[in-house]
């Protein structure tokens, strides 16, 4: 496949043009890089979709859903050397007691150390400025996916990995900042592909259900949205490449995808 974010849809039948674009939820002002495309797609669609309607989760998510649970709290988890070592090395390296979050899920808390590390050049999140703009620009909004559904899929993470995927971050500082600005730097290139390849490897035993189920979902209500009216899609860009890609999944639903270099 090309090198590109942004795709053409369109179904023979119809004369609507509908767009594809991958994101990133990231504030590095790289990310941003040759969007006059992009604001130019949006502005000739009716309609825009993020992967959720991210007007959904603006009040933020409740303390029952990114709280362990049962009471439970991180130290349940680990020995008591163990959590003092974890506690020593993300204090250390990225300001963050995990003492002042001794019930937030791991997952949550792994999410806040990315957010450290990754540069934050921008006032919003590449996904967040896009459905601004969309906005802005008085489009009808909506989501592919729903906040509740989104919620589900991370509720479904076991415990068990999260508390690995800490230790893992804690014990290899350097090597996680490698890998998240690594990850970066390849959606830069544009390369669907490679994006697909590094993420997938990122999120290991995952990938059915970060990646692969919910691309099928995403394919079957994106063509659903694009059949009468023209809408601006904008998900992950680690779910548009691969065999089991969104990018292919619409194409054996029949519609024709065309990059946008």
């Amino acid at each position: 496949m090309k090198h590109s974010l942004l795709w053409q849809l369109r179904y023979p039948k119809t004369e609507e043009v509908s767009y594809l674009f991958g994101t990133m939820h990231v504030r590095d002002a790289k990310a941003f890089q040759e969007l006059d495309q992009v604001y130019e797609a949006i502005q000739a669609c009716e309609n825009y979709a993020a992967e959720y309607d991210l007007n959904a989760s603006q009040g933020g998510l409740s303390p029952d859903i990114i709280s362990l649970p049962n009471g439970q709290q991180l130290s349940d988890f680990l020995r008591p050397k163990q959590y003092a070592k974890v506690q020593k090395m993300l204090l250390k390296s990225y300001q963050v007691d995990i003492a002042d979050y001794a019930r937030l899920l791991p997952f949550f808390l792994t999410d806040m150390i990315s957010h450290k590390i990754l540069s934050a050049d921008m006032p919003l999140a590449l996904d967040y400025h896009l459905w601004q703009f969309a906005s802005q620009h008085h489009r009808q909004l909506t989501g592919i996916e729903t906040l509740e559904e989104q919620i589900t899929i991370l509720q479904s993470i076991p415990i068990d990995y999260q508390i690995r995927s800490l230790l893992k971050i804690s014990s290899n500082v350097s090597a996680y900042r490698k890998q998240l600005l690594h990850l970066t730097a390849v959606y830069q290139t544009k390369d669907i592909q490679k994006i697909h390849k590094v993420a997938k490897k990122q999120i290991g035993g995952l990938r059915k259900l970060m990646l692969y189920d919910r691309n099928r979902l995403m394919a079957q209500r994106i063509a659903a949205h694009i059949t009468h009216q023209s809408v601006f899609v904008a998900i992950g860009a680690a779910h548009l490449g691969g065999a089991k890609g969104v990018l292919r999944l619409l194409k054996h639903r029949g519609i024709q995808i065309q990059p946008i270099m």
